[in-house]
C-alpha cells in the first residue's frame, strides 16, 4: 500500500514537470481578452433587461 502512495506520488512530480506555463505576454493577452469579453456580455445582458422590462411594462400597462 505504501509502495502505491509512493509510485501515485512520483508519479504526480512527473507530470507537473510536463507543465509549460504561458510567458508573460500571452498571460496578459489573455486576460485581457477574457475582460473585454465579460464586459461586452455584461452590457448585452443589460441591454436585452432593458428591453425586456420595457416589453412588460408595455404589456401589464394594456392588461
Amino acid at each position: 500500500m505504501i509502495n502505491k502512495i509512493k509510485s501515485f506520488i512520483s508519479d504526480i512530480k512527473e507530470e507537473l514537470k510536463k507543465i509549460s506555463y504561458p510567458d508573460k505576454k500571452a498571460l496578459k493577452s489573455a486576460t485581457y481578452s477574457i475582460i473585454f469579453i465579460v464586459f461586452f456580455i455584461a452590457v448585452y445582458m443589460e441591454v436585452i433587461d432593458l428591453i425586456f422590462k420595457a416589453i412588460l411594462k408595455y404589456v401589464f400597462r394594456i392588461y
